[in-house]
């Protein structure tokens, strides 16, 4: 589990460009320490697991669940595309929750201008 565990962080490093030196220093080990952590050859306690999680700005469920086949699509050789620096496949799923999104979007819109009607009326 441990060189699976230490490649999904390494890969989530890298797709956040940040450093082994930055994850070493944010966890306040060496930087060949760190370099163990993800080939695999040394355990992670389940704090430091938890801290390499908030480090990379996600849970904890999230680091474990990451799988770069469903990012990258690797095995379906179907376009990703790339949308504030994070990757979403390009599929008709994603393409219906972008426009529920966009349908819920225009909702809100309408709603804070009745909102704001009504305070002007009072």
């Amino acid at each position: 589990m441990a060189s699976s565990l230490g490649y999904k962080i390494k890969k989530i490093r890298e797709l956040k460009n940040l450093t082994q030196g930055f994850m070493s220093d944010e966890l306040g080990i060496s930087q060949a320490a760190y370099s163990k952590i993800e080939r695999g050859e040394t355990e992670i306690s389940f704090e430091n697991v938890e801290r390499i999680a908030n480090i990379l700005g996600m849970s904890l469920n999230d680091l474990i669940a990451f799988d770069e086949q469903v990012i990258f699509n690797v095995s379906h050789n179907q376009t990703a595309i790339t949308t504030n620096s994070v990757l979403y496949q390009n599929n008709s799923e994603s393409k219906q929750l972008h426009e529920k999104m966009a349908l819920l979007e225009r909702e809100l819109a309408c709603l804070k201008e009745i909102i704001e009607l009504l305070r002007t009326k009072n």
